[in-house]
């Protein structure tokens, strides 16, 4: 999209100020909340414009969102059950909006110019409780969606495998930790919690999402993966020494 080319949002907005004009109804910027919950007419530009002069409501709504390209990358983010918590985690399997942009950088450089500008439109007025709505995307926003969302699906496949690969690691530290003479020398989990830690605490990967659980009634919380590593080693230690 070059720099000259006109917001089509902008344009819309402009043509419904000078219908709602041409008839003496006031358009009122507004916050509208809570309209897509309740029952409404989704109408097109043609038939919401049609309508006016023949139901002339006392007023016309609009709310115009604009384009910040972050707030654009979250919004999709958070369709896709994104949280603001998870932001700065360093564990998090969500790319960064810097790393969708990037990924992106083409289709961000070319809408550069919209910045600002209107990126969705919400034309809505109320007869005998019921709302109209005209509801407005620019050109591009479909598209761009599109693609942000198809970046983040794939972070459940990238999710599984990292998931696969943390527990194989974990199989292979645990069957380690099993047969290690001093843990199983230890008595009770408080005890083998605190030599886990200091000897094998750096090569036990942390809880993708930053879990954590308590691995016996008198330890504390733990990082999830840790106190998997000491329950499954413990379980093991016993039945080697048990069982056979």
């Amino acid at each position: 999209m070059s720099a000259d080319v006109l917001n089509d949002l902008s344009i819309k907005l402009e043509h419904c100020k000078t219908v709602c004009m041409k008839l003496g109804l006031p358009l009122v910027q507004a916050r509208i909340h809570g309209v897509l919950d309740a029952c409404h007419l989704d109408l097109d530009e043609t038939s919401f414009f049609a309508l006016l002069p023949q139901e002339r409501p006392s007023a016309v709504f609009y709310e115009t969102t604009l384009y910040d390209p972050e707030e654009f990358i979250r919004g999709a983010m958070v369709a896709q059950g994104w949280k603001q918590s998870w932001e700065k985690s360093r564990e998090s399997l969500w790319p960064t909006t810097e790393e969708i942009k990037s990924r992106l950088n083409f289709d961000f450089a070319r809408i550069e110019n919209q910045i600002g500008l209107p990126r969705s439109l919400m034309l809505t007025y109320a007869i005998h409780g019921q709302h109209r709505i005209c509801w407005h995307f620019a050109d591009w926003v479909e598209d761009l969606s599109g693609k942000v969302e198809k970046i983040l699906e794939s972070r459940f496949e990238e999710e599984e495998n990292a998931l696969s690969q943390i527990a194989v690691s974990l199989d292979s530290l645990i069957a380690e930790v099993a047969k290690d003479p001093e843990f199983r020398a230890i008595r009770g989990r408080p005890k083998r919690l605190l030599f886990l830690q200091k000897k094998y605490g750096a090569r036990i990967p942390p809880h993708p999402r930053g879990q954590i659980a308590r691995p016996a009634q008198n330890c504390d919380l733990v990082d999830q993966n840790i106190a998997i590593v000491l329950v499954k080693s413990d379980e093991l230690a016993w039945a080697a020494e048990n069982l056979d």
